[in-house]
């Protein structure tokens, strides 16, 4: 509906379950795709070898990612990428990091992660947090970098005011430009098709796209 060509697939609530290969059928006309390899649950599901698999046989699937980094050891982090990295055909690991983790030894617990997304628990404000971005940028340096846009502010159980939003993704699409980040990830499709503000500003807002 937003003529997205690149996705990450975060597993929800334990959802889907393994083996994913019915699920990315219906995502074999998206050029890149991301999965999940642990799940949401307490402890978290290991899918990593099912996502081996499923790369096995998707072209598309370019990679494994860990939503929830602050719930996995450093040893766990590394293992995953060994696995990634030495599979049969090269995959990157994406790794989650928040604004409020970039003074903590989040960074070396994430080293082994091939590309890091930035978010805020502030959801509303991340737009206009240049420090934060900058800092981001520094201590990620050599790593590929993404901002996270929520569509949703999850703690206030609320739409992201439009102003909000709209600044979100001015402000990620000129640092994209200044080469401090790769690209943006908007959180999340599964909101899209509810008849929210935040489709019809993103939907303005990639018109306005090279």
């Amino acid at each position: 509906m937003l003529g997205l060509r690149n996705l990450v697939m975060v597993a929800l609530n334990g959802a889907p379950v393994p083996p994913f290969a019915p699920h990315a059928e219906q995502l074999r006309d998206v050029d890149r795709l991301v999965w999940s390899v642990l799940d949401d649950g307490k402890p978290p599901r290991d899918d990593l070898e099912a996502v081996l698999q499923l790369a096995g046989s998707r072209p598309n699937v370019v990679g494994g990612i860990i939503d929830n980094t602050r719930r996995v050891s450093g040893g766990q982090i590394r293992r995953i990428a060994e696995r990634l990295h030495t599979a049969p055909r090269r995959l990157d690991l994406w790794g989650v990091i928040y604004t409020n983790e970039l003074e903590s030894d989040a960074f070396t617990r994430l080293e082994p992660c091939d590309v890091l997304t930035l978010w805020s628990h502030e959801t509303t404000d991340l737009g206009g947090q240049e420090r934060e971005i900058r800092s981001f940028c520094s201590l990620a340096d050599g790593r590929r970098r993404l901002l996270g846009v929520y569509l949703w502010d999850f703690p206030g159980n609320r739409p992201v005011p439009d102003v909000s939003l709209q600044r979100c993704l001015e402000r990620g699409a000129t640092w994209v430009g200044a080469g401090m980040l790769e690209g943006i990830v908007l959180l999340a499709s599964s909101l899209v098709g509810m008849g929210l503000s935040s489709e019809r500003i993103v939907r303005r807002w990639m018109s306005t796209l090279d």
